[in-house]
């Protein structure tokens, strides 16, 4: 899924790096740029989303479960 989310605005790209420069993004931002997408109705930024939070919550789910298997689940229902 390569190329920007947002069309030619340029405003986030899938590998976090800034549209044009190369230079790579915080990743505050580029989460705020998916979600943002994702409020606009952009489907593809979805997984980005999934992509930027996925260890985090994988992490909280192993925290509470106490089991891998079990958080992987999780985190695939989500």
């Amino acid at each position: 899924m390569a190329g920007a989310l947002l069309g030619d605005e340029g405003l986030a790209e899938t590998d976090g790096r800034h549209a044009g420069t190369g230079r790579r993004r915080a990743p505050e931002t580029a989460l705020d740029d998916a979600l943002a997408a994702v409020a606009q109705g952009d489907r593809d930024a979805l997984r980005t989303v999934y992509d930027l939070t996925r260890a985090k919550l994988y992490g909280i789910a192993l925290g509470v479960l106490k089991d891998r298997e079990a958080a992987e689940d999780v985190l695939q229902s989500v």
